[in-house]
């Protein structure tokens, strides 16, 4: 784990709010990002003028849980495409493919690693169908409430990206892990 802090300027876990129909790129509504060498988190609102990007593809690792989403969130906004990318879900599905069937969604693999929710199920569905449903007629209180539950799948993403490492490490065997993520090009 150390490598990948080492070799990424920034290492950055990040998630999208938006709506999407079928044949068509998503519309991002938010984005939140923690960069986990500062610890600082950015919020951005997209519904009105699209602000740059805040990481230079090149030189940033990240992390999100079923990246493909994000990925073309970046892409509806114009954004070069992330060069190097840890996603949570096809870690998980490389490490349990096979033995389970279902549940790689965050708030399942989570459950699974023994890392405590910051919402429950429920929650995360009044948000998810909040957001598609209302699309972009959001009011200015709920703003912020959008903004969180997508910080909350930040947090939660974070934990889920180090808590591999740490069972490697320290419960299995304490050894140094380094696979490189592979760029997307």
């Amino acid at each position: 784990m150390n490598n990948l802090f080492q070799n990424s300027k920034n290492v950055v876990v990040y998630d999208y709010e938006f709506k999407i129909t079928p044949g068509n790129p998503p519309k991002p509504v938010c984005v939140v990002y923690k960069e986990l060498h500062s610890q600082k988190i950015y919020k951005q609102w997209l519904l009105g003028p699209v602000p740059r990007s805040l990481f230079p593809v090149s030189e940033t690792l990240f992390i999100a849980h079923y990246s493909n989403a994000e990925v073309s969130c970046d892409i509806a906004l114009g954004y070069e495409k992330p060069k190097y990318i840890w996603d949570t879900f096809v870690e998980e599905k490389k490490m349990e493919n096979g033995r389970i069937k279902t549940g790689f969604g965050l708030l399942e693999t989570c459950s699974r690693y023994g890392i405590p929710e910051l919402m429950n199920a429920d929650k995360k569905r009044y948000w998810r169908d909040y957001i598609i449903n209302n699309y972009p007629n959001y009011p200015d209180e709920e703003q912020q409430g959008i903004l969180d539950y997508c910080l909350e799948d930040v947090l939660l993403t974070e934990k889920l990206f180090l808590k591999p490492y740490i069972l490697i490490q320290f419960n299995f065997i304490s050894i140094k892990i380094f696979i490189p993520p592979l760029p997307l090009d």
